[in-house]
């Protein structure tokens, strides 16, 4: 036998379709795996002695935060947190790369 599905029940399985799909990708792009958040604590501890960075990174976290300490518990973050977070230090240091040690031949005499 041939079955045949009308136009409502075709739209009915697009959406289902698209539905599935976005719900499949959301979760995947919302997931921050425990390696992403321990590279964003150290990024966190490296640039944390730059008062302009570290203010910024308060205000992301918490905008209703007055100045003053906070303690930044990376794994009790929400998802829209972190990544907010991972965006903001990957400019950052992409716009003031660190001196590596590799960098730092200039000062090895074995180097020359």
């Amino acid at each position: 036998t041939n079955s045949v599905t009308t136009p409502t029940q075709q739209n009915t399985l697009q959406k289902l379709t698209k539905k599935r799909k976005t719900e499949t990708e959301s979760k995947s792009s919302s997931l921050v795996t425990l390696a992403e958040k321990t590279q964003l604590h150290e990024l966190l501890l490296s640039i944390n002695d730059n008062d302009s960075a570290m203010a910024r990174v308060m205000e992301i976290i918490d905008p209703n935060q007055s100045s003053g300490e906070m303690e930044i518990d990376v794994a009790s973050l929400p998802v829209s947190t972190l990544r907010k977070l991972q965006q903001f230090v990957k400019e950052l240091i992409s716009n003031n790369p660190q001196k590596t040690d590799d960098d730092d031949d200039d000062n090895d005499p074995d180097c020359h």
